[in-house]
């Protein structure tokens, strides 16, 4: 019984400190609005890589970046519209970055699948590659 006064305490103060940040400034929840990000996921318009950049050891290590030329076509919401990451995690993801190197040396185009969520330098994380023919 002791245990769950405790939670609710914890519980109606946290509610009371995201009720005093919505409304205390403005009196208005317009105060969390750049808070929340709209982003949405679809494909890219087929473009040539202008970049690869892949991070040192000292920072994390398992991201890339890359920037393209010309994107008209980025339904992330991002930032950075030509710019985006890929966090390297497994073969899968492998596999794609070996292809995008491959699409960059080739000058080949390609689409990338974005997911939604941005990432550092408000770069687009993308989860897909096609390579044009």
């Amino acid at each position: 019984m002791y245990v769950r006064k405790i939670v609710l305490g914890t519980l109606s103060r946290m509610a009371r400190m995201v009720r005093q940040a919505a409304f205390g400034l403005t009196g208005s929840a317009v105060a969390l609005a750049p808070l929340v990000s709209q982003a949405g996921t679809g494909w890219t318009n087929a473009d040539l890589i202008q970049q690869i950049i892949e991070e040192p050891a000292s920072f994390d290590g398992t991201n890339i970046y890359i920037n393209m030329t010309n994107i008209t076509t980025n339904f992330s919401g991002c930032s950075a519209a030509s710019g985006f990451y890929l966090a390297i995690v497994d073969d899968r993801t492998k596999r794609m970055f070996a292809s995008l190197t491959a699409a960059q040396l080739a000058g080949k185009s390609v689409q990338l699948y974005v997911t939604g969520a941005c990432g550092a330098w408000g770069y687009a994380q993308i989860d897909g590659v096609i390579v044009q023919s």
